[in-house]
């Protein structure tokens, strides 16, 4: 979805990746301990951030829109894993992040 360039709320990424992964009312619903934000909603924040972290996605000037970057589109093009050691060895700002978090 995302890759196609064009920009998305994250409301609506969100319930694609519900969908795609089949999850259920139930696992929707699960909360962080806290009880003030739910757990799928935190982890697509999470990830959001990240990926933002790494360059590969942007926030245009809509509030709560993200669209890839040209980067994030050759990225995913290469069929390499995208978890957190990936972007650490690709992009040395991402690994600095990730030792000041």
């Amino acid at each position: 979805m995302i890759a196609d360039g064009s920009e998305y709320s994250v409301r609506e990424i969100r319930d694609r990746i519900a969908q795609y992964v089949g999850l259920t009312d139930e696992d929707l619903n699960e909360m962080q301990p806290s009880g003030k934000q739910a757990t799928f909603v935190n982890r697509v924040g999470w990830a959001r951030t990240y990926l933002g972290k790494a360059e590969l996605i942007e926030t245009p000037r809509k509030r709560g829109y993200i669209r890839i970057t040209g980067e994030g589109k050759r990225l995913l093009e290469s069929g390499c894993k995208i978890d957190n050691e990936t972007l650490a060895e690709k992009y040395p700002w991402f690994a600095a992040f990730l030792k000041n978090k």
